[in-house]
């Protein structure tokens, strides 16, 4: 196996742009869920401007973890889309006209142009990405199988490294549904991306984390026993027993699977948005794995109540969804691969 690191993070919030203020945001807890995403923060690229909010937001992580890394050649580069909703723009102008107007001159060329492959496409033509590029649809989960498929693409040298972002937007017609769909939800939606750049262990690299192990399982009559096979298959794969692991991370709202250890969620500040969420989750675990400020006060009331894990070593970020698809990755501090 290839060992993996993580070597650059970008992202988009309802906190800001960029990560830096992803963190802060989740550090000191402030509730920035229903903050709307400024149209002037995010990338102006002239080629975006017509283009879905997902599409900048993507786009806007993308850039930020290509500049901090000082990549410039993407020719042996693969892209992994994860989206939810895809773009929503065109979807948009269909259910207005349909509700203003009248359902005769609503074109259904409209919501058959909202694609979910918008993020991948654009980005990848915008950063002259020549690897192969993917999307994959889902939920929660979706961040880790991307970064699944990512690790499979640089094992099988079909890329030599890999960015995977998640996208997702939020505007009337996403919230009247999901609202419709779940009136009892305690979920304040939100929106923004997060991308993350993949690459092979180098010690003359620079990194943040390694990826230690990762597991993703579907089993549509029972999420919970998914789920619990994802950890465990992530543990295996690691080489690392549950009480090895110094937090977890995850927004399932289900008994903590783990009860030794502090098992924290950062959507009462973030918001809740599907997959993005859990790459946000992914980003702050691994700047807390780097040690990085003030990333580590994420961790700081739940460490304080388990003096054996004063350190960060290891962090396991999972993700389930009711239908029964379920993942978990686990990241290492460098030190600790």
């Amino acid at each position: 196996m290839t060992r993996l690191a993580v070597t650059g993070v970008g992202a988009t919030s309802p906190a800001g742009v960029g990560v830096s203020t992803l963190a802060e945001a989740a550090a000191l807890g402030h509730c920035v869920a229903a903050n709307p995403i400024s149209e002037a923060a995010v990338a102006v690229l002239r080629k975006i401007r017509r283009s879905a909010a997902i599409t900048s937001y993507a786009v806007t992580a993308v850039e930020e973890v290509l500049r901090d890394r000082g990549v410039s050649d993407f020719g042996d580069c693969a892209l992994i889309a994860g989206v939810t909703n895809g773009a929503l723009n065109f979807s948009t102008g269909f259910h207005h006209t349909l509700v203003t107007e009248a359902k005769d001159t609503a074109s259904p060329t409209l919501f058959s142009e909202s694609v979910l492959n918008a993020p991948a496409g654009n980005a990848s033509i915008i950063f002259n990405i020549r690897g192969p590029v993917h999307s994959i649809i889902g939920g929660p989960s979706v961040a880790v199988k991307a970064l699944m498929l990512a690790a499979t693409l640089i094992e099988t040298r079909r890329a030599q490294r890999a960015i995977v972002v998640c996208a997702e937007e939020r505007n009337e017609l996403s919230s009247f549904c999901y609202s419709r769909l779940n009136p009892k939800a305690a979920w304040v939606f939100s929106e923004g991306a997060g991308a993350v750049l993949i690459e092979p262990v180098d010690e003359l690299r620079p990194k943040l984390c390694t990826i230690s192990g990762y597991a993703a399982y579907t089993i549509p009559d029972s999420p919970q026993l998914a789920l619990q096979r994802a950890i465990d298959g992530a543990l295996s794969m690691a080489d690392l027993a549950a009480g090895d692991i110094g937090v977890a991370v995850s927004d399932y709202k289900t008994t903590p699977l783990f009860r030794e250890i502090p098992t924290l969620s950062f959507s009462d500040c973030l918001g809740y948005a599907f997959c993005v969420s859990s790459m946000w989750n992914i980003i702050l675990a691994a700047m807390a794995c780097a040690g990085g400020c003030p990333v580590n006060l994420l961790f700081a009331a739940g460490l304080k109540k388990y003096a054996k894990h004063s350190e960060i070593n290891h962090v396991i970020i999972y993700a389930a969804e009711e239908d029964g698809d379920a993942s978990a990755i686990i990241l290492s501090g460098v030190s600790e691969s």
